[in-house]
Order: C-alpha cells, then sequence, then structure tokens
C-alpha cells in the first residue's frame, strides 16, 4: 500500500474557487494473465488441473477459477461441461482484498458415435457393402482399416471383397477433432 495526496479543485461559471484536499491510501491490485485454453472432446470425463491463468503482480493472494465443468475451483471436466463454448473465469484476490478476474473461451467438441454395422458374410470371391453409421459433427473424416480389400477405405460404406476371413475397424474424426 501507498499514501497519497488528492486535491481537489472546483471552479464555478461565477468565478467562485474551492479546493479540498485528503489522503487516501492505494493498494496494489492483481495482474492477470490467462493462455488459451485447449479444446477437448465431450467424451473426456476426468478433472483436468488448470494453470493457464496467473498473477503476474509478485503479492500474495488466491486465486480459482469458475464457470461450466469447473470442478474444485481448479479443475476442468469436459464431459460436465458438455460440447460447446464455454467461458471460464479466473478470480485472483490479493491478501489486502483487492480483486480482479479474467475469462477464456473453451471449446469442447462432440465425441462422434461410429457403428461399424454388422457382420456380414459373403462367398469367396464376392461382394458387399459395408454399412457402417456415425453421427456428430461435422465434415467427418473416415478411416478403414485393415486396407485390404475394400474400395476405398476413406468413404462411409466401402465395398468388402476380402480374400479371407477379415474384421474391420473404422475410425470417424469431425471438424472438432474428435475421433471414436
Amino acid at each position: 500500500s501507498k499514501q497519497v495526496n488528492a486535491k481537489i479543485e472546483a471552479y464555478s461559471t461565477g468565478g467562485c474557487f474551492t479546493e479540498k484536499s485528503a489522503n487516501s491510501i492505494l493498494f496494489a491490485s492483481p495482474r492477470l494473465e490467462f493462455d488459451d485454453l485447449p479444446q477437448y472432446c465431450n467424451s473426456v470425463n476426468e478433472n483436468i488441473l488448470l494453470t493457464q491463468a496467473k498473477d503476474t503482480s509478485s503479492f500474495t493472494g488466491n486465486g480459482y477459477y469458475y464457470g461450466d465443468g469447473i470442478v474444485n475451483n481448479n479443475f476442468f471436466n469436459p464431459s460436465v461441461a458438455s460440447s460447446g463454448n464455454h467461458l471460464i473465469y479466473y478470480k485472483y484476490t490479493l491478501s489486502n482484498g483487492c480483486a480482479d478476474s479474467v475469462s477464456k473461451n473453451i471449446k469442447v467438441g462432440i465425441q462422434p458415435t461410429v457403428n461399424a454395422g454388422p457382420d456380414e458374410t459373403i462367398l469367396q470371391g464376392g461382394i458387399t457393402q459395408l454399412t457402417a453409421t456415425v453421427i456428430g459433427g461435422d465434415n467427418l473424416l473416415y478411416t478403414w482399416s485393415p486396407g485390404t480389400g475394400l474400395s476405398n477405405t476413406a468413404i462411409l460404406n466401402p465395398d468388402a471383397f476380402p480374400a479371407q476371413d477379415t474384421y474391420y475397424t473404422l475410425n470417424a474424426v469431425n471438424n472438432d477433432g474428435c475421433s471414436n
């Protein structure tokens, strides 16, 4: 804290003048920084310790986070927040009682639901179309593995003509970067 003397002077349109002096005490206030928060998928059901916000004033105090998905003041749980954009706040209070807060946006993406379709039986040398479905997100990218015996590994419903019994796995990634 620092004591300062403040003087106020007031003038009227008629030329009258008055002044008043007072001593005031100035207290330090927090200087907050808040780094960008990473994106998560709504399938993540764990408490992630947040360390992106801090006070740079070098004075002692305590801070905590609050907002959608915040657990125990310092953790973020994407599945608690659910998909969408959320504001996360950080409030820091110095030991002198002065406080400030900052906020950052965090995006929680949608986890796609993937179904590779029913098991298929074909005769050797035969062909069948895989009937997969994917729900969740936009601009989905598909990857089938293994790629042997498929007409295209990057489409949802490729034709399958394996030379032997084959177990295919479908991975889908949406524009949120979430995959399943």
